[in-house]
């Protein structure tokens, strides 16, 4: 009797346990190729997150802005191990374009639309940093910020729409001005926005040459005018604060849509994805100037 139910038991104890499982196969990660248009800390900074966070799997490679050696290059990453191509820059975006069967992700491009970059194998990560962290930070710094004016070429409809519904939540007023050439751009600071506290720029290549900006620049800080830019570098001509994105939130959000792509297929989502941090800095000087208390709003990464 008692080798019977030590019988049973053991063979209970059999039934019940469970096989080894086989080692689950991991697939190798995808090689990137990872394409600079030229070499400028804002596009480096970008490609050297992206190397560190691969491990390896990332090769950086360089435009020359030469004809002959661009399409060299094209052959060299078509015919690389590399699946998948991150391009940093217009240049690159543009140059991405006669790669076949690689999955690409486009950064730090202003005008997409203009050049037709998105397709079913080229998605793209916005280059302006949440318009809401912006306002929230502009209005800390000036309170009685309410009316803002933005300009820029056309093809911006969703961009100004978001940010006009993140403005409107810190109580201000966004105004949109859309113009063809960096001579309408002159016109319009000269002549249409007298009657705004501030002025947002974007980084739209197509209407705002270095002349241009530094007119605008000139202009803000004759009229008293806030100007919230893009470049920290502009602060010292007359920006007042300046937002950026933040490289590290830039390689992130790339590596994302690489890691969503399944071998052999598009990029999946939507054509561009948000940015989620800024980078701040405040021009003090000029702050206090305008009466405005710059230690009420904190510099560094907004989240």
């Amino acid at each position: 009797m008692r080798l019977a139910i030590a019988g049973t038991l053991i063979f209970i104890s059999a039934c019940t346990t469970k096989p080894a499982e086989a080692p689950r196969q991991v697939a190798p990660p995808q090689r990137v190729a990872i394409v600079v248009s030229h070499r400028t800390s804002v596009f480096d900074d970008v490609a050297e997150q992206l190397q560190q966070e691969l491990a390896g799997n990332g090769t950086r490679y360089y435009l020359s802005g030469k004809s002959a050696a661009d399409k060299e290059l094209a052959r060299i990453v078509a015919e690389s191990p590399a699946t998948q191509v991150v391009a940093i820059g217009l240049p690159a975006a543009q140059w991405s374009k006669q790669l076949e069967q690689k999955q690409v992700v486009f950064c730090q491009v202003f005008n997409h639309q203009q050049y037709e970059l998105v397709s079913e194998w080229r998605k793209g990560v916005s280059s302006v940093p949440p318009a809401e962290q912006l306002f929230e930070k502009w209005k800390s710094l000036a309170p009685s910020l309410r009316h803002v004016v933005t300009i820029t070429g056309p093809t911006h409809k969703n961009l100004i729409a978001d940010a006009k519904q993140a403005a409107a939540g810190q109580g201000v007023r966004l105004a949109h001005i859309v113009v063809r050439s960096d001579k309408e751009f002159r016109y319009t600071i000269k002549n249409r926005v007298g009657k705004y506290q501030g002025i947002w720029l974007l980084p739209d290549n197509r209407v705002l040459s270095r002349s241009t900006m530094r007119e605008v620049m000139s202009y803000s800080v004759r009229h008293g005018k806030q100007v919230a830019v893009f470049n920290p570098q502009l602060l010292s001509i007359g920006g007042l604060i300046s937002a950026e994105p933040v490289p590290e939130d830039v390689a992130a959000r790339v590596l994302d849509r690489l890691r969503a792509a399944r071998r052999g297929a598009g990029i999946p989502g939507p054509a561009m994805t948000p940015l989620g941090k800024t980078r701040f800095q405040i021009n003090k000087v000029l702050a206090r100037q305008l009466g405005l208390t710059p230690d009420r709003a904190s510099t560094g990464n907004g989240v």
